[in-house]
């Protein structure tokens, strides 16, 4: 039976919802993540550093928000560390739609993909995050699939006798598809 499946959690991190401790006001406001990345809204834009020193730092990404006038406590904010790579959720405020983002925090490079809310697990030695559509490796290489399909959540992983390989299952269970992504260590 359906309700007999017991499928792993989408996501096998565990994510830390940000509150007003996360609040730096000065020089300028900005939310800090771990004290590793820090995200500001200036002037109707979303803005991403590696470094909290908002006037000469380094903004390794900028986007646009629908609501200009919002403030660090109108954003929904949480957020995983897993080493080289940040994985963030964040929703800006009355948008519906909720923005995912992997950082290299060492790189200072960024990809945004919204489809990591539907699944994302780490790959072997902390090589990077895999989630349905793509994978970002910790060296801020990045690759997208198109594959025509959302919806796939994580099954399972397997891996071979020798270590190396490892094949991760994503099963989206209203159409009984399975997707298969392999990743080799070496």
């Amino acid at each position: 039976f359906d309700h007999e499946v017991k499928f792993p959690p989408a996501h096998e991190f565990r994510f830390i919802r940000t509150n007003r401790d996360n609040q730096r006001r000065e020089p300028f406001p900005m939310l800090s993540l771990g004290d590793r990345v820090f995200v500001s809204v200036q002037e109707n834009k979303l803005e991403f550093r590696v470094d909290d020193n908002t006037e000469a730092g380094q903004k390794i990404h900028s986007e646009a928000v629908d609501h200009g006038d919002q403030t660090l406590d109108d954003i929904q904010c949480s957020y995983a560390d897993l080493g080289e790579i940040m994985l963030i959720r964040l929703t800006p405020y009355q948008e519906e739609q909720e923005r995912w983002y992997a950082v290299n925090v060492k790189r200072g490079k960024i990809l945004r993909n919204d489809a990591m809310s539907e699944s994302a697990v780490m790959l072997p030695d902390q090589h990077g995050i895999i989630f349905p559509q793509g994978y970002y490796l910790e060296t801020s290489i990045a690759k997208i699939f198109d594959h025509g399909h959302s919806g796939f959540r994580f099954e399972k992983r397997i891996t071979a006798p020798n270590g190396e390989d490892t094949l991760f299952v994503f099963y989206k269970s209203d159409e009984g598809l399975y997707l298969l992504l392999s990743y080799n260590l070496v």
